[in-house]
């Protein structure tokens, strides 16, 4: 956030707005921002665009609208913003990672997939590209081409965390579990008290039937952050295999207490509720 109130403060106080000087601008935009206000800085930037609208740099504007509003959960608006954005700088990196990364949360897979792809056409060792073109590979079943790319990622970059979790988690779909566990033997020594490596071993765990040391695992997850609604989930599945059926229609309605659609757990509850 501190980054997007510099861009907004830079380029605002160099904006002519009618009736208001640039420093009123900015003020009131930074302002808005640290007061939680994105209402407020919505109408500001585009009141900034539209008294300027041949402005080379409303590019930049747009991408920071989008930003703005995605954290307020106007998706379709925010996808709108970042392609008005684009179309005056189609190459923008940062610009194409943050809609690359909403079409994903919006569904729109093949829009990513060509959205990190332009950024690795500019910028083949880009981490976040590669990190996303391996999730939406392994999304796709390409397990080898994922795998390849999220090796690719950590020959550049050993400590990415996230790269190295979801590589575990797709030798779990591969059934390569004496990979999967010989690199969370690795992450574990390295980090022993994190949390999402710890998940990432539990679903190892899950997937080997090693039931109570997932459950174990789990537990330990959840002495340090029982908000984490992963946790109810894989206890839940871990509970339906093993025909504990009440017990894993409980863990899922906590989870979804916890903000996890009720439509992304219906056919586990259903399930349950069929064999209870």
């Amino acid at each position: 956030m501190k980054k997007l109130i510099g861009t907004i403060f830079m380029l605002l106080c160099t904006l002519n707005i009618t009736g208001q000087t640039y420093e009123d601008i900015a003020a009131m935009a930074i302002d808005s921002v640290n007061a939680g206000n994105y209402a407020a800085a919505e109408k500001l930037l585009k009141k900034a665009i539209i008294d300027n609208p041949n402005d080379s740099r409303n590019a930049m504007l747009f991408s920071n609208l989008g930003n703005i509003l995605w954290t307020m959960n106007k998706k379709e608006d925010a996808l709108a913003a970042y392609t008005s954005a684009l179309n005056s700088v189609p190459l923008s990196v940062p610009i194409l990672l943050q809609r690359g990364k909403l079409y994903i949360e919006l569904g729109e897979y093949q829009k990513a997939r060509t959205d990190f792809g332009n950024i690795l056409d500019v910028n083949p060792n880009n981490e976040e590209a590669l990190f996303f073109n391996g999730y939406l590979l392994a999304e796709d079943n390409k397990y080898k081409e994922a795998e390849e790319t999220y090796k690719k990622l950590l020959e550049l970059n050993p400590e990415y965390k996230e790269a190295n979790i979801s590589l575990v988690l797709l030798y779990n779909k591969e059934k390569k579990f004496e990979e999967a566990i010989k690199l969370l033997s690795s992450l574990i020594t390295k980090y022993p008290d994190d949390n999402d490596i710890l998940m990432a071993r539990a679903n190892t765990e899950f997937e080997m039937k090693h039931y109570d040391l997932a459950l174990a695992d789990l537990e330990n997850i959840e002495e340090t952050n029982s908000s984490n609604p992963d946790i109810y989930i894989l206890r839940g599945n871990i509970y339906r295999e093993k025909e504990l059926y009440k017990e894993a229609i409980s863990e899922y309605e906590k989870a979804i207490s916890l903000g996890v659609s009720r439509e992304l757990l219906k056919e586990n509850i259903e399930s349950c509720k069929k064999n209870k």
